[in-house]
């Protein structure tokens, strides 16, 4: 019992290790180093990624700063997309991962990331074209005798 006390008291005293948002551990402008002056602090805490996969959804609830709560998704296989020359926008089920800029390893685990290029299935929005009709056309003169019967002072 001795023992295992001596080794919490040791633990206590290193320092805590952890990803921590701050700039103290940064140097100066002009490449001098900065005086640790305090320890690490829960506001400067940051979290490991999510690293979310495709598959079936799993989101998990976090508490931040506040008692405000994130929601950290782990898996997800829909997204709201928006096709932006249509004005269209759907909730469709991803696919796949083509492409990602800042990672190959990215692509190869099919990790979904801002900016990642996805392969999404797109029969519901090819469903809400087929299903609309076309738009009507007016010429010059059929939209001024509209405009001049309903406007008229």
């Amino acid at each position: 019992a001795v023992a295992v006390d001596a080794r919490a008291a040791a633990a206590l005293s290193r320092p805590v290790m952890g990803i921590s948002r701050d700039s103290q551990h940064k140097r100066r402008l002009t490449g001098g180093k900065k005086p640790h002056h305090h320890k690490k602090r829960k506001h400067e805490m940051g979290r490991q990624m999510a690293m979310t996969k495709i598959g079936a959804k799993r989101v998990h609830p976090v508490r931040c700063r506040g008692g405000n709560i994130k929601f950290r998704a782990l898996r997800l296989d829909t997204g709201n997309f928006s096709w932006g020359s249509e004005v269209c926008t759907r909730k469709t089920r991803i696919l796949d991962v083509v492409y990602n800029a800042s990672n190959n390893e990215l692509v190869r685990t099919k990790t979904l990331v801002k900016n990642a290029i996805v392969q999404i299935d797109a029969t519901c929005v090819v469903a809400t074209f087929s299903a609309s009709p076309p738009q009507a056309c007016f010429t010059e003169a059929q939209l001024q005798s509209k405009c001049s019967s309903q406007y008229s002072l």
